[in-house]
């Protein structure tokens, strides 16, 4: 992936961020949009055979967690039901060990709100979702991705449904960050 792919993520995310509208929750849902697509093409980068030759061989094109961290932070920042839905729809993504602490550790804090949103979840249709969304960057990105394995980016529906039971025994029995 080209430095300047992902630089231009992170950009159109900060113009998002920073654009004044009286329209919020037309802004929230931009905003929302933009950190997930952040999100995704972080791992995607991350899962990809040329974004890992392209960090190894060049720091800028791979500007570290931040990104990710950054997008999932502000998919939970906000206590409003498309928030919290977004955050219950990142659990199609296979999060590794950092992001996935620092998602649980929001939905968890998010507390009884939080389950509504998690009991939509379908994690049949998050997967079809997830990998749909990989095809799409791949179909645009593909030559400067190379080959990407999709269950690395999206997470199995199995999966998703243990993961789920698992947030919401959490929430049951009111746990607190780090569970």
């Amino acid at each position: 992936m080209r430095a300047h792919v992902i630089v231009t993520i992170v950009a159109m995310l900060c113009v998002t961020l920073s654009h004044a509208e009286n329209d919020e929750t037309g802004a929230e849902r931009r905003e929302l949009s933009a950190a997930d697509k952040t999100l995704l093409l972080h791992i995607v980068v991350a899962a990809s055979t040329q974004g890992r030759y392209r960090c190894s061989q060049n720091s800028l094109c791979c500007l570290g967690g931040d990104a990710g961290e950054l997008a999932i932070a502000l998919i939970a920042a906000r206590d409003t039901q498309a928030s919290r839905s977004a955050l219950a729809r990142l659990l199609r993504f296979n999060l590794d060990a950092d992001y996935g602490e620092a998602f649980d550790c929001y939905v968890v804090s998010k507390g009884e709100p939080m389950r509504e949103a998690l009991s939509r979840v379908d994690p049949d249709v998050l997967r079809r979702d997830c990998e749909a969304q990989v095809s799409g960057l791949m179909k645009l990105h593909g030559q400067d991705l190379g080959t990407v394995d999709v269950d690395r980016v999206c997470r199995p529906a199995a999966a998703i449904r243990t993961h789920l039971h698992e947030l919401l025994e959490a929430l049951d029995s009111h746990r607190s960050c780090p569970f």
